[in-house]
């Protein structure tokens, strides 16, 4: 149970920054993720075999049956910390598109190992048998081990960001890195990025329009500080990507049911129809802001909303 609370968590982030392409975040949150795992997996391991006693007397258990239980209570909290490690790395493979690694550890975790311990442990007695469940979450994870040494990396993460990826931080709190001084930065970028006429109206309007209508109208009159990241990555020949994140309130720019002036919702109905796709969400305490522009105009659009999952 711990493994998967702490997915939930780390989940969305680490989609989001996979997606912008901020690697050192993604493995950050990794690393959080799977300490935090092992914590948990390890207190809630000691606190159940202190308590294995009241547990079987819960489960009605009586004789020479309690030792027996008490002894696989111990094994199971035991191979609780290497089970949580490799149940998030296994989920965390899955986020970042590494489906035969997220394949070879459920294989092995569940079909693979746990057999021939059984089998091998059944030997020692009946007391012994769960020992199985250790020593199969220790044998995936000595495997995932070793193919990380093998590919150089448990995280299967470059260690820096493609070329055409480019990041702005947008802080009142810093005169150097306001809106108006990121501008300049934005349009150099553009000439690397090497977008076509239509991606570059579509980032033109994302920047004047969106960005600057989350800065003046997305924060309430009692907040001091408003942080902004704008993410442009050209993905291949032709798709271009926009992320906009910020710490604001819940807000969402393509809301039609907000009151707007008439030329910002010109400017909105023109970026929905250059965009062929489009999402928003809102996760802990931050909205995300995505666009796709393909290169080719004759490209079908696709923009959707994940608050509501309308898609038009």
């Amino acid at each position: 149970m711990a493994p998967d609370g702490i997915y939930r968590a780390i989940n969305p982030l680490i989609s989001t920054f996979w997606s912008e392409k901020s690697f050192k975040d993604c493995k950050y949150v990794l690393s959080m993720g799977v300490l935090s795992g092992t914590v948990v997996a390890a207190i809630l391991g000691i606190l159940i075999s202190l308590f294995s006693y009241d547990i079987c007397v819960l489960l009605g258990l009586s004789g020479e049956t309690i030792p027996i239980c008490r002894l696989a209570i111990y094994f199971v909290s035991i191979a609780g910390v290497p089970e949580a490690v490799n149940s998030i790395l296994s989920m965390y493979y899955q986020i970042i598109g590494e489906k035969k690694m997220t394949f070879l550890i459920v294989l092995i975790q569940g079909a693979v190992f746990p057999l021939p311990s059984v089998f091998l442990c059944s030997f020692l007695g009946i007391r012994y048998v769960w020992l199985s469940y250790i020593l199969s979450e220790v044998f995936t994870l000595l495997v995932i081990l070793v193919i990380a040494k093998r590919k150089k990396s448990i995280t299967r993460l470059p260690g820096e960001a493609p070329e055409r990826v480019f990041s702005f931080m947008m802080s009142s709190s810093d005169p150097d890195n306001d809106f108006i001084s990121v501008l300049p930065k934005i349009i150099e970028s553009i000439g690397s990025l090497e977008l076509s006429d239509r991606q570059i109206n579509v980032l033109n309007l994302v920047v004047e329009e969106i960005c600057s209508d989350i800065i003046n109208n997305a924060y309430s009159s009692d907040e001091k500080e408003y942080i902004l990241k704008l993410t442009l990555i050209k993905d291949d020949i032709h798709e271009f990507s926009i992320f906009v994140r910020d710490n604001a309130i819940d807000y969402n720019p393509f809301d039609s049911s907000a009151k707007k002036n008439e030329a910002h919702s010109l400017s909105m109905t023109l970026i929905k129809s250059n965009a062929d796709y489009f999402f928003y969400r809102r996760y802990q305490g931050f909205n995300s802001l995505i666009l796709k522009i393909n290169g080719d105009s004759t490209s079908k659009k696709r923009i959707k909303d994940l608050r509501t999952g309308q898609e038009y």
